[in-house]
């Protein structure tokens, strides 16, 4: 969803859990390309929840060095099949926007978070949006997931 915007010139900072500061082992790398996932649609006309293919890859100008600070992660194989009610670990800045502000938090987060049944998340979704049951809102190929530590979705409602 991030990668769609036109006429944005995107780097990638490594090496910092800050987003507006540098360090000794902090590095900007500009990125050569945008790859897309051709499938993802930016807006379904009924809501904006439950974008499915919403993945992309960034081609870097140059490859990274690998340090304490930075290196990569290893994303499942196809085969992998996420249970329902596990444990997972998401990470980022949180919200993009708050009262003007951008972005939610200066240093990277972590937030443990609990794997809903997509069904169970679909079935929510349509109360929650009002949207016809008739329309699958969560797929089988997203991932839903509530906050492990509150009764709070991760979403926001505006």
């Amino acid at each position: 969803h991030c990668l769609t915007q036109d006429d944005v010139i995107y780097s990638v900072r490594v090496g910092s859990p800050w987003i507006n500061q540098t360090a000794q082992t902090t590095s900007d790398v500009p990125v050569r390309r945008l790859i897309v996932n051709s499938r993802f649609q930016s807006r379904r006309y009924w809501s904006w929840v439950g974008k499915a293919n919403n993945i992309g890859l960034l081609q870097l100008e140059r490859s990274l060095k690998y340090s304490e600070y930075v290196w990569p992660i290893c994303l499942p194989g196809l085969d992998y099949e996420l249970k329902d009610y596990s444990v997972c670990t998401v990470m980022g800045w949180g919200l993009p926007r708050v009262d003007g502000r951008w972005p939610q938090f200066r240093t990277i987060q972590e937030k443990e978070v609990t794997i809903l049944n997509n069904k169970e998340c679909d079935n929510f979704y349509h109360k929650f949006t009002k949207i016809s049951s008739l329309i699958r809102i969560i797929n089988s190929q997203m991932i839903c997931a509530k906050d492990t530590h509150r009764e709070q979705f991760c979403y926001v409602s505006t």
